[in-house]
């Protein structure tokens, strides 16, 4: 059975708790509870690395960075009113080579798609 493919053939949400499971299986040495501290410390490793700006790349899966969108004007289209929609930043992920490839329908070198 995949990562994804539960019993009955349906697609299960991802959740950082499925990621322990599915680690705790894969690695012998690892309790579930050794797991969930693993998967815990990978995410915060992450997200502390793109709080301070940091690209993180992980080859063949894909690359993590902030992008930064200055204020602008928006438009209501009901009332015509402008109004100021302040600065913003926002992660994006750019999958990387293998990932793409393994996409059905999908050839490695396919536009990349954002998440």
């Amino acid at each position: 059975m995949n990562l994804l493919q539960v019993e009955g053939g349906t697609m299960e949400k991802v959740t950082r708790n499925v990621i322990a499971h599915r680690l705790a299986d894969r690695v012998d040495f690892l309790t579930l509870a050794q797991a969930r501290v693993a998967a815990s410390a990978l995410f915060d490793i992450v997200e502390e690395a793109l709080r301070q700006r940091s690209v993180v790349e992980v080859r063949g899966f894909g690359t993590f960075r902030v992008k930064d969108y200055g204020p602008r004007l928006r438009l209501d289209p009901k009332s015509g009113e402008r109004t100021q929609v302040p600065a913003r930043s926002s992660v994006r992920f750019r999958s990387g080579s293998h990932l793409r490839g393994m996409m059905p329908g999908e050839s490695g070198d396919a536009q990349d798609k954002i998440f």
